[in-house]
């Protein structure tokens, strides 16, 4: 177990000096990823350099784990309006606790950069919370797997907060799926 541990610091250190080393390399390539979960939706961004990476699994484990680490950190916030929307800008992004014990989500990143050899930036993040009654939805395009209803990632995103009228809808995922591609093609303001 000591040397297990030995060896994810010194692989932390090593991704934290790698790094450091390519900051200054343009990442104009990543994707975006929402996670829902009951009352709360996290719309994330990371970016990489290559296209090849942003469809390399690793990376999109590390995109779910920072968005696992929004929704994560605010689960105790409380919803006393319809919908609160939270901005988290890349820098509170990156000090941020993340899902795993006692790492930042920067943590998470430097490690991700050391394991792929390529520059990885976080960008900005949105976290919504759900009131009494109000549902949330989210779809991405062009989704470049299935992570199912709670979890899904792509290039495009859009997260849509609703209400029905009392009663269940009849093919109500189907219609909130629509509704997010017209809000995703469309891109209203």
């Amino acid at each position: 177990q000591a040397a297990e541990k030995w060896l994810r610091d010194q692989a932390q250190a090593q991704g934290w000096a790698k790094a450091q080393k390519l900051q200054g390399r343009n990442t104009s390539q990543g994707l975006l990823g929402v996670l829902v979960r009951a009352d709360s939706a996290a719309m994330v961004e990371v970016n990489c350099e290559t296209d090849f990476v942003a469809r390399n699994q690793q990376f999109v484990s590390l995109l779910q784990q920072v968005a696992a680490s929004c929704v994560a950190n605010s689960s105790g916030e409380a919803a006393d309006m319809e919908l609160s929307t939270t901005a988290i800008s890349p820098g509170e992004l990156g000090t941020s606790p993340s899902v795993e014990a006692g790492k930042t989500v920067g943590d998470l990143v430097a490690l991700s950069i050391g394991q792929v050899g390529e520059n990885i930036s976080l960008g900005p993040a949105a976290v919504f919370r759900a009131g009494a009654g109000v549902r949330l939805a989210a779809q991405c395009h062009p989704s470049t797997g299935d992570g199912g209803a709670e979890w899904q990632w792509g290039r495009y995103a859009g997260v849509v907060a609703y209400t029905t009228p009392g009663q269940e809808l009849e093919d109500e995922a189907e219609f909130t799926r629509q509704l997010c591609q017209h809000i995703v093609g469309m891109g209203p303001t």
